[in-house]
């Protein structure tokens, strides 16, 4: 109900694409296989070189950063894509970018870390570069 009221109609239909890229192109089916697999390479890594449990914790904190960044740059940037070649009027994901960002920030190495969505400012370019194209 926040997006509604907040966002524009433009800003709307780039919100709706994005998430609908992500059922069209089976991105949570994609974030399962990914998971599943750098799950079992860790389960494997850490048999074969029988890493202690001190650590196994570490893999795996680390093994998990690095599936949260994949998902991210991969299904995320996907989406995004999808979503911003096929809108009416990409400026309305310029709008809605700014509009988020300033109610949700952009600072900070931990919204780095663990942000599932790409920048901001990436979609911001993105757009640009399908106004140019236009």
């Amino acid at each position: 109900e926040g997006l509604y009221k907040s966002l524009n109609k433009d800003e709307l239909e780039w919100v709706i694409l994005h998430e609908a890229g992500h059922c069209i192109l089976w991105h949570n089916l994609q974030a399962f296989f990914i998971q599943i697999g750098i799950l079992f390479f860790g389960i494997y890594t850490i048999s074969f070189f029988k890493l202690p449990l001190f650590l196994t914790l570490f893999y795996a904190i680390f093994l998990n950063l690095v599936c949260i960044q994949i998902i991210r740059w991969g299904i995320e940037y996907v989406a995004d894509r999808y979503s911003i070649s096929r809108v009416d009027n990409p400026k309305g994901v310029i709008t809605a970018q700014d509009k988020l960002r300033k109610a949700n920030g952009e600072k900070g190495i931990l919204i780095l870390l663990f942000r599932w969505n790409i920048s901001p400012s990436k979609r911001i370019e993105m757009a640009k570069q399908r106004m140019r194209r236009l």
